[in-house]
This record gives structure tokens, sequence and C-alpha cells, in this order.
């Protein structure tokens, strides 16, 4: 569980095995602290075993009043994919899972930035499925 300024954000790892991972991330306004700039949603070195890269293979999310990005994070960060201002699910497994394609500086961690995260009944929850490298 983490405060970001007021915002409340809930992170919650819901299985962590060998070669995949699957996070549960609830999302709260509290209606003027803004934005969430570059949350850490997948910590790679937090998951055990800890993999030097990870590939995005399934994203369920719920945003109402505002939309996400993912990004892997790296010395530029790249973009993963970016999550409506509506209920969505998207698979990844048939094309092998979006990747970062960084190459420089990458840590494998996913982070988050929301845009229009300002209102005190904007909300979310989104459930991301990786796939350790």
């Amino acid at each position: 569980w983490i405060r970001d300024m007021a915002n409340t954000i809930t992170k919650t790892t819901m299985h962590d095995g060998q070669k995949n991972a699957v996070v549960h991330l609830y999302l709260l306004s509290d209606g003027s602290a803004g934005d969430i700039t570059d949350n850490v949603l997948v910590d790679a070195s937090a998951l055990s075993p800890a993999p030097s890269t990870v590939r995005i293979m399934k994203l369920w999310w719920s945003f109402s009043g505002f939309t996400g990005r993912l990004e892997f994070d790296a010395s530029t960060d790249t973009g993963g994919w970016v999550l409506g201002d509506t209920d969505g699910f998207m698979d990844f497994t048939s094309i092998g899972g979006i990747q970062s394609t960084a190459g420089s500086g990458e840590t494998g961690d996913i982070l988050l930035t929301t845009l229009g995260f300002a209102a005190a009944t904007d909300m979310g929850t989104l459930i991301i499925q990786i796939q350790k490298d």
C-alpha cells in the first residue's frame, strides 16, 4: 500500500512464479494531488527469481475518469501500452507479449503514468500478467 501524496495506490503481487507474475493495482484519487507519474507497477528486482527484462502478456483494467500509460523503465523509457478511460482486456500471448525496445539502462520495471487523475471520483483497477525473461 503506497500513498502518492494523498492519492491511494494499493499494489498486490497476486502470483510470482518461475516464469510469470501477476500484479493487481487499485488507484483512488484524493481530488487534489493530481496525476501519478512513473509509479513502479512491476518492480523486477522484487520478483523471485528477479528477471532482467519482462514482457506484458495480458492486461485487465477499469479506469473511471482518467487514462493511463505503461512504459518500460530504461535510460530512455519506452512505450508499452495506453490504457483508456474504460474497461478493457488485452491478450498479447499470440504475439509473444510486448517487450521493451530500449536496450540501454533497462531495469525490467514497468511504470504507470496517469492523465486526468484529478477528481475525487477518479478510481481504477489494473491487473497485469507478465512473463519473466
